[in-house]
């Protein structure tokens, strides 16, 4: 007796003019209590982990940046998180995505090499900093940006002072997001499955100016709006690379030595 037929009363199999078995439904009934069998045979022996990485490789690429709603997705989570500092700065720039560099970090994400790029390969015409992060299994972009941004638990502006049990590379992660002269932003993201945390998330941030000992951004006065703070849009595209001539300091000037004024506030 099939499974299905078993748990079906036999008063209603049967045709109303003979009373006997409908034998058409009976087999159409055992034919789909063979299926249902070999559904949960093929549930039983097949791996697990070829079923994860379909889930994985389906999941992949709804985070590729090369949709133009993943780079816009990316670009508003950074500007709702430079928003958000606190105290809020006057002199933020709105971000946008960067095509040029866009490539870069991608390569860098497929490389599945877990720390930063060299510098060489990071910088082209401008000095950029990067964020790096892994996981286990795949997470949004937002779920990735916000934890770096969250690295900023122990950071207070204006202080170089942090616990000497906070790791130092932790809060640059959150600083990176939220420069004052960075204005692109690119990102890429990779599957590295001989690794143990397989997803590799890499964002790139230009320009990064080094910090000189003079004030770094004016804090917002009672004219910013607080509920929205305006982030400015950047009339340059380059850095000037001239060398600084104190021996040992940073090789590339800041972006207050060459950005002098906002266009316009958004």
């Amino acid at each position: 007796m099939c499974l299905i037929t078993s748990l079906i009363p036999s008063a209603l199999l049967r045709t109303p003019c003979t009373k006997h078995l409908n034998a058409d439904l009976f087999s159409l009934l055992c034919f789909l209590d063979m299926m249902l069998f070999l559904l949960l045979f093929l549930a039983a022996v097949l791996s697990p982990s070829l079923l994860q990485d379909d889930y994985e490789n389906m999941e992949i690429e709804h985070l590729q940046t090369t949709k133009k709603s993943v780079q816009e997705d990316i670009v508003k989570k950074h500007n709702q998180l430079r928003r958000m500092v606190f105290p809020p700065g006057s002199d933020l720039l709105k971000m946008k995505w960067d095509l040029h560099g866009e490539w870069r970090a991608q390569m860098w994400a497929d490389k599945c090499i877990f720390e930063k790029s060299p510098v060489e390969f990071r910088d082209m015409d401008l000095h950029c900093g990067e964020n790096i992060f892994v996981s286990e299994y795949p997470l949004s972009w937002s779920c990735v940006i916000q934890s770096w941004y969250d690295k900023s638990i122990d950071y207070r502006f204006g202080s170089n002072i942090l616990p000497d049990e906070y790791n130092v590379s932790e809060v640059i992660h959150h600083t990176r997001i939220v420069w004052n002269s960075s204005y692109t932003i690119a990102c890429g993201v990779s599957k590295c499955p001989d690794k143990p945390l397989k997803f590799m998330y890499v964002c790139r941030y230009c320009p990064l100016s080094w910090p000189s000992n003079s004030v770094a951004a004016q804090l917002c006065t009672s004219s910013c709006h607080h509920l929205d703070v305006p982030l400015l849009q950047n009339p340059c595209s380059f850095i000037d690379w001239i060398p600084r001539a104190q021996p040992g300091s940073w090789p590339w000037i800041s972006a207050s030595a060459f950005i002098n004024h906002w266009t316009k506030t958004l």
